[in-house]
């Protein structure tokens, strides 16, 4: 086994496809697509046997350091022997940062001595990047929340750029894909909506975009984050493992690209809100089409354009282009126009990729992975498109109930039906058509979904105001909560000096101040009339570089934030907490810009603002599990300036029919 950026197992490259194990038979994480699994202990004999046996790598913490102390032979070396041979990767620890460094290092140091086969050791590191990618360190894992945050779609792969500039250079990057929304987002929409309500569901295309997003950001290697067990019989589970069988059913086709070659330059596209990402061998080229409009994270929806252009540099004189997708792989039209070559994807072939290439042993390999999968990739999209029709009938079943149906959508509906009978009709005679047509189901589905999730966020506030509006399937609830709120009485401001006039006041109410020192970053944090939403004064946060010709590409954490003074809360209590902000520049350095965290939620749901029009009002609405302080962290996550001012906390007396019944 060797890594260097790129990881080869007997000399063959080899693209890591790892999902979190929870118990599940290995064999039907294999059947699903993935080669390995990621688990929480050093793994027991059991489940090394079983790993062996059904040829399934493991990513697994090592032995304790005490136990690589006490094995040492005589010799002096400590061996980890041929029980481990499935582990593909030693795993340190999540949310490590420089505080657990030196402890870690010296673990690593152990495990490298221990270890004949010098396996890589993977750190999934929150800070001091650069360090936890020194050897013996070898793999950095970038691990995010997305779906279902703050962070736009389309710059989860600015973000894992910015995670490869913090590391050591060239040191190989895998990249986490949630598969389900976070906790803490699943808790809020119980706890917001009061009563038992749909969790939030995403969407294919949002995992697929994260796929591509992350191979285009120079991923060797990508970990879908998993809480709950893909082998469970519910509905939710069964479609999320459709899902992930589609996409890597897609990852088994392409993987000789993210495995073995290199990374060019995006493709030019005419939509704005569609990126390409171009990988290439010396003998191809793939383009991979990545659809990413505003809101992404929470409903992705279609391409509105019924074609796409893509112009993609330097492909080779006599390369031919082909539309690669799960059925079909056929010659499609190129042009030569100034500064590439350009192609066109339509309706029916915008969720494909494309592939450049004049070397036909590079087409025979394609056509014999398609050959392998391709009765299968359309069954799954059929079965897919088929279950995300009937939860779509029955979220929009309980819209028209809370007065929120959409007539307009009815035609698209019938269409995706209609699809799906033309579907079913061909698959036995004709493989490709019918999974193309269960692909332009789908994609009408998510598209009616959109124009929901748009119509119901139309209004000045943001998506994550209150978590309800994260997904389509939490759609109902998010009406219900609006129409009770807008009428609910709420408490007086509990927040003590929220006005930010008077700093000594402030601090003595429990307001704090924090600064993370880095290296070439200056940081201030002032009371200042220029800061003044009303009154006299208002806060401001300042981070910028010390020398301004060298200013740092990337900041690894915020330097700079304040926490609110708290304000005590009781389980089952709707708060409402409001701030007017102010950011004239976009902050730099981060693409998460001024980061507002509440500690009932936590950073799952931070709202991030890179730059505002003026000033901002800014609403959100989160829900007490339990009694205790809750406070506000106004976090700069990059450089630049911002103002904050007149913030308040006030308890909404919200009498849903589950709070009621849960405060008697």
């Amino acid at each position: 086994m060797e890594l260097t950026s790129r990881l080869t197992i007997g000399g063959e490259p080899f693209f890591p496809r790892i999902i979190e194990h929870r118990g599940e038979p290995l064999s039907r994480l294999k059947a699903l697509g993935f080669n390995g699994a990621r688990v929480a202990r050093v793994p027991a004999p059991e489940l090394l046997a079983e790993a062996a046996r059904t040829g399934m790598w493991l990513v697994a913490p090592p032995p304790a350091e005490a136990e690589l102390k006490a094995g040492r032979d005589a010799a002096g070396d400590a061996t980890i022997g041929a029980a481990f041979d499935p582990v593909l990767a030693w795993d340190l620890g999540s949310g490590l940062s420089s505080r657990e460094l030196e402890p870690t290092r010296r673990w690593a140091e152990l495990v490298r001595s221990a270890d004949p086969r010098q396996r890589p050791i993977v750190c999934d590191a929150d800070s001091d990047l650069e360090n936890y990618t020194r050897p013996p360190f070898k793999v950095l894992l970038a691990r995010r929340d997305t779906l279902g945050t703050s962070l736009e779609l389309g710059r989860y792969a600015d973000w894992l750029d910015e995670r490869a500039q913090l590391a050591r250079a060239g040191a190989p990057l895998w990249a986490a894909i949630p598969t389900q929304p976070s906790p803490r987002l699943v808790e809020q929409v119980q706890l917001v909506a009061g009563m038992p309500v749909a969790a939030p569901v995403w969407q294919e295309a949002q995992i697929r975009a994260l796929v591509h997003l992350a191979l285009a950001a120079r991923a060797r290697g990508l970990f879908f984050t998993s809480d709950s067990r893909l082998d469970a019989p519910d509905a939710a589970t069964r479609v999320r493992a459709l899902m992930l069988e589609l996409v890597h059913l897609e990852l088994e086709l392409i993987e000789r690209w993210p495995s073995a070659g290199d990374f060019a330059a995006g493709a030019d596209t005419s939509d704005p809100h569609t990126k390409g990402g171009v990988m290439e061998t010396d003998r191809s080229r793939l383009l991979l089409p990545i659809y990413a409009p505003p809101g992404g994270q929470f409903v992705v929806g279609t391409q509105p354009a019924a074609q796409v252009r893509f112009k993609v540099a330097g492909v080779p004189e006599g390369d031919n282009a082909y539309e690669l997708s799960l059925a079909r792989f056929r010659p499609l039209r190129a042009d030569r126009v100034a500064g590439g070559t350009q192609v066109v994807l339509d309706e029916f072939s915008r969720d494909s990729l494309v592939v450049f290439t004049q070397d036909p042993r590079v087409i025979r390999n394609l056509q014999t992975r398609l050959d392998k999968n391709r009765r299968r990739a359309a069954h799954v999209a059929r079965e897919l498109a088929a279950a995300r029709l009937a939860a779509h009938d029955a979220i929009v079943a309980q819209l028209a109930q809370v007065g929120h149906a959409l007539a307009a959508a009815q035609d698209a509906r019938a269409q995706a039906e209609s699809d799906l009978r033309q579907c079913d009709a061909m698959l036995n005679t004709d493989v490709a058509g019918a999974y193309d047509l269960a692909r332009h189901a789908l994609a009408t589905v998510r598209q009616i979904e959109r124009v929901y999730w748009e119509q119901a966020t139309a209004a000045p506030n943001r998506p994550l105001a209150d978590p309800l509006a994260a997904s389509f399937a939490t759609l109902p609830a998010f009406y219900r909560f609006r129409h009770q709120i807008a009428v609910a009485p709420r408490s007086n401001n509990l927040l003590s000096e929220g006005g930010c006039e008077n700093l000594d006041a402030m601090l003595r109410a429990g307001w704090k101040h924090y600064l993370h020192e880095q290296e070439g970053i200056k940081t201030a944090v002032d009371l200042t009339p220029g800061a003044a939403h009303s009154g006299s004064a208002g806060l401001l946060l300042r981070a910028a570089s010390v020398e301004e010709n060298r200013k740092p590409a990337a900041v690894e954490t915020p330097a700079v934030w304040v926490t609110s003074a708290p304000v005590a809360v009781e389980p089952g209590d709707l708060v409402q907490m409001q701030a007017w902000l102010r950011i004239d520049a976009p902050i730099a350095g981060s693409v998460d810009g001024l980061l507002v965290i509440d500690t009932l939620s936590g950073e799952a749901l931070a709202l991030g603002l890179s730059a505002t029009r003026g000033w901002e009002q800014i609403t959100t609405y989160r829900a007490a599990a339990r009694r205790g302080p809750m406070a506000v962290t106004f976090a700069l996550s990059g450089l630049g300036e911002a103002a904050i001012d007149d913030v308040t906390i006030e308890i909404v007396r919200h009498a849903s029919p589950g709070r009621r019944q849960a405060q008697r």
